[in-house]
């Protein structure tokens, strides 16, 4: 009895790409976390920066970072407001409910991230906290979410000791969706993400093998694949022609 048949192609429903090239997920560093950005959580970012800029003037005129801090909330405090309004209003914009300024911790938090990766350090995450972009886009994010795109790999049945040119792109496509998020994705990349899994899925369900045969495995018997094409591809015309 002959060996079973692999799959020989695997193609997604939809059409499109079955899984992104590895190098997408490198190209992850090059993205731009501003560009990228709700209007909204920009408005953030630019209010912080308000704030940010304040503090490092004071800083600029000889006084300690934690002292200019103390001193732009004691001022806004005061009856009246001692600080410029465009700074009272960015204090009121980034507070968070219910209070009137940003917490002591939180602006000096906002100065570190700022001195390190500008404005773009100061998007607010989907949880209200500062993205934390250095090591979110770092080579330490990647590695870890390559690892993680192998062990999903593994879950579904296929050895670690299995290499391919296929399983590499799956796991690049799955370490993508952990890099991003499945809300900052765009379509294509949430359809590649899916149609991956898809895959695995098909495997472990033995609906495909994506196991490449060893040396040693027997020959396939009774399975013949073929492939038709236009004659005229191939400079033929399109009489058909016995070959005896």
């Amino acid at each position: 009895m002959g060996a079973k048949a692999m799959v020989m192609q695997i193609v997604p429903p939809t059409g499109g790409k079955v899984v992104l090239p590895t190098g997408n997920v490198l190209a992850m560093r090059a993205r731009d976390p501003w560009r990228e950005a709700t209007n909204k959580a920009r408005e953030m970012a630019t209010q912080r920066e308000i704030i940010v800029n304040a503090v490092l003037s004071l800083v600029r005129d000889g006084v300690t970072q934690n002292n200019a801090v103390a001193l732009i909330l004691e001022r806004n405090l005061a009856k009246p407001n001692r600080l410029p309004p465009y700074v009272a209003a960015a204090m009121i914009a980034t507070a968070k409910k219910d209070r009137q300024a940003p917490t002591r911790s939180t602006i000096c938090a906002w100065c570190a991230d700022y001195k390190v990766d500008g404005l773009a350090a100061l998007l607010p995450d989907h949880k209200g906290r500062v993205v934390e972009s250095a090591a979110w886009w770092g080579p330490d994010a990647i590695d870890k979410a390559l690892t993680d795109a192998d062990a999903v790999i593994l879950s579904y049945g296929i050895p670690a000791t299995v290499q391919t040119s296929l399983q590499a792109r799956i796991g690049s496509t799955i370490a993508l969706y952990y890099l991003q998020g499945a809300e900052r994705l765009d379509k294509p990349e949430t359809s590649a993400y899916d149609a991956a899994i898809g895959m695995l899925k098909a495997h472990a369900r033995g609906e495909s093998n994506l196991i490449p045969p060893s040396p040693t495995d027997p020959v396939i018997e009774g399975d013949v694949i073929s492939i038709t094409s236009n004659a005229q591809r191939y400079g033929c015309g399109t009489t058909t022609q016995d070959d005896w």
